[in-house]
């Protein structure tokens, strides 16, 4: 195992996009400065020489160092001197503490690509690791801990942008497409094994919205994700529940907005006298580079229970894959029962 320092400002917002499949912990803490045993407001009101940072414990054969430099850089602004978004002073400026060479002159390399892909300049010290204190419990997993004052910091720090439900159309099938795509390819989350064609996948989008909710989170112009509802079987009986599928783009996730995507799908399945939401959902027998339980774990926070399990139903990269059902009531179940009205959404 590794270790990995990066400071990129309010460490509470920095935690949740770590949580990948090769690391394993993500510790909030103080680094790089000369005082012993910082506390938080000590560091907060700038009265000390340290910066709030993360430290990774992450495992090189299940994710490398670059992926990680990617993700800090996504997710920060580099080109701030003065702190991350509404957040400013030193504690907050961004900076990379190395403990090998090799980290040192990755870290150097994104920012020289960065600033000649941009013209820009980059405000990111690499600096060699020094010390890394732990912060106080209550800022571990803050996120988990307290999901609305976490939103709330994210919203009010400039971090998260605005997003707008909005429906789809045929005219978002390339969009869609280079949001899937990467889960056919390189995660076992699909069991499909081959990127559906643009007309194929735009064919889908056509005969699923004509009859139930397919939407799309927008931030800035850019869709950031979808979500849709299709038939949970075929026969008629069935019509008062549905499958419901979501993907992220891969940069996007853990940041609230799978949440209000299914919060707008649910609303309006409700809407139409959907009363059974039910999920599919694919299962590690052990977590492995394609597959996590993050899923399922999503599913259970958004008040989906287990049904039961499939036992080795999937092949996928060489690995046999449980399936797991979950599902979710939305209605009431009367006699009699409305019909659904399909396509009114």
């Amino acid at each position: 195992m590794r270790n990995a320092y990066f400071a990129g400002g309010c460490f509470w917002c920095v935690t949740p996009i770590y949580k990948i499949y090769g690391v394993s912990d993500v510790i909030c803490g103080y680094a790089g400065g000369d005082e012993e045993n910082p506390t938080y407001e000590e560091v907060k009101h700038q009265k000390t020489s340290h910066r709030e940072t993360i430290k990774l414990v992450y495992d090189p054969e299940d994710v490398d160092y670059s992926k990680l430099l990617d993700i800090y850089f996504y997710n920060v602004d580099p080109f701030d001197p003065d702190g991350q978004f509404i957040d400013k002073g030193f504690s907050y400026t961004l900076a990379i503490f190395y403990e090998t060479e090799e980290e040192k002159c990755l870290a150097l390399s994104k920012i020289a690509e960065i600033e000649e892909k941009t013209g820009k300049k980059v405000y990111v010290e690499v600096l060699p690791y020094k010390n890394f204190y732990e912060a106080e419990e209550y800022h571990q997993n803050y996120y988990l801990k307290n999901p609305e004052a976490f939103e709330k910091e994210l919203i009010e720090s400039g971090r998260k942008k605005e997003t707008v439900i909005e429906r789809v159309t045929t005219a978002d099938t390339e969009d869609l497409l280079k949001i899937y795509a990467p889960y056919v390819t390189d995660t076992a989350i699909t069991f499909e094994y081959d990127v559906p064609s643009f007309e194929e996948f735009k064919g889908r989008i056509e005969d699923i919205s004509s009859k139930y909710p397919y939407i799309k989170a927008v931030q800035d112009g850019k869709t950031v994700g979808y979500a849709y509802a299709t038939a949970f079987k075929g026969r008629r009986a069935y019509d008062w529940s549905v499958e419901t599928t979501i993907y992220m783009d891969m940069n996007e996730k853990r940041k609230g907005v799978g949440r209000l995507l299914y919060n707008e799908l649910e609303k309006l399945l409700k809407g139409m006298g959907v009363i059974n939401m039910n999920a599919c959902i694919a299962l590690p027998k052990v977590e492995d580079r394609y597959l996590t339980n993050d899923s399922v774990k999503y599913h259970e926070r958004m008040g989906f229970t287990e049904v039961g399990v499939f036992h080795s139903c999937a092949y996928k990269f060489d690995t046999w894959y449980d399936m797991i059902w979950m599902e979710k009531m939305i209605g009431e179940h009367r006699i009699p029962q409305e019909d659904v009205r399909f396509g009114q959404w």
